[in-house]
This record gives structure tokens, sequence and C-alpha cells, in this order.
């Protein structure tokens, strides 16, 4: 029973905390994956980002959106991405992980890849997470973000960036 009692201390101590915030910026440009795109642009992204662990693996988070476009297009891109999950290795110092988020947004691209005000964000990434020393760290990651209006209007080509975005954590 005390052994039982020692490994549930230790596990407590090792534990995270449940919630999180992170403030993620990053910088990157689009990428033509259809050979009907015609934008090129920069792309400046801010990701306010809050999430929930469910377990030792598993987070939820939910994240806002505001990425600037320079170049070509010239313009912005506002939404909110209520569905994600972050999948990380919890056994090791850095934390390497894989995160997945959808939700929608606004724009004021006119840029024949989406074609309409209101789109549809699909974003992914891998990336690494700072050692847990403080209560805040930080982190690195690449992403894809992914813009479509869905079909809703043709043509729709999607959008898509890559960008380098680097962050930091707060408990």
């Amino acid at each position: 029973m005390a052994l039982l009692w020692g490994a549930a201390v230790v596990w407590a101590q090792d534990a995270e905390p449940k919630s999180e915030w992170e403030l993620t910026g990053g910088y990157g440009h689009t990428v033509q994956f259809v050979m009907a795109d015609e934008t090129s642009d920069h792309l400046a992204l801010f990701m306010p980002t809050w999430g929930l662990r469910l377990s030792r693996v598993v987070e939820y988070v939910a994240a806002g959106h505001f990425a600037g476009y320079f170049g070509d297009a010239k313009g912005w891109f506002l939404g909110l991405l209520p569905v994600g999950a972050r999948f990380q290795l919890p056994q090791t110092p850095w934390r390497p992980y894989f995160v997945f988020q959808a939700g929608f947004g606004w724009t004021d691209l006119e840029i024949i890849e989406i074609n309409r005000r209101f789109n549809y964000i699909l974003t992914g990434g891998f990336g690494l997470r700072w050692p847990k020393e403080k209560p805040e760290s930080g982190l690195l990651e690449l992403r894809l973000v992914h813009y479509s209006n869905a079909g809703t209007v043709l043509p729709n080509y999607g959008f898509n960036s890559i960008a380098l975005v680097a962050g930091w954590r707060i408990r």
C-alpha cells in the first residue's frame, strides 16, 4: 500500500497542469498544391490557444486565428478554431507533438482560391515544446494552414500556407 501511495505522489508531482494558454506567432509563405493556384503571398500568423489536458498524451485545444497576408493579395483572415487535439510524447524532456485543428473565419482576401468572405480553416503541425522547468516555457512548430469555402462557391481550390511558429506557454 505504501508503494502505491509513493508512486501516486511521484506521479502527481510530475503531472502537468490541466489547462494552459499559449501565445504563438509565426511567419510563412503560401504553397501551391493544385496547378490552378495563382496567389503567392507572405503570411504573418498570430494564434492565442487554450489547451485542456485530457490524458498524458492527448490535449483538447481551441484557438483564435489572425493571419495577415502581404504580397500579391494583401489582406487578413480572422477566425476561430474550436475543434482541435494535440498528441504528445509524455515521457521525454523535449515534448514532440502533432496538433490538428478545425474552425471557421472571415477574410478580406480577394483571391481565386477561396472566392468568398466566410471560409473554413484546417491546420495541422508538428513541433517541440521546451522542457518544463518553469511555469512558462516555449515551443517551436511547423504548421500547415488551409482555407476552403467547402465548395459553396466555385472554384474552390483552397488556399494553403506553411508557417514556422514559435510560442510561449503560460500555465
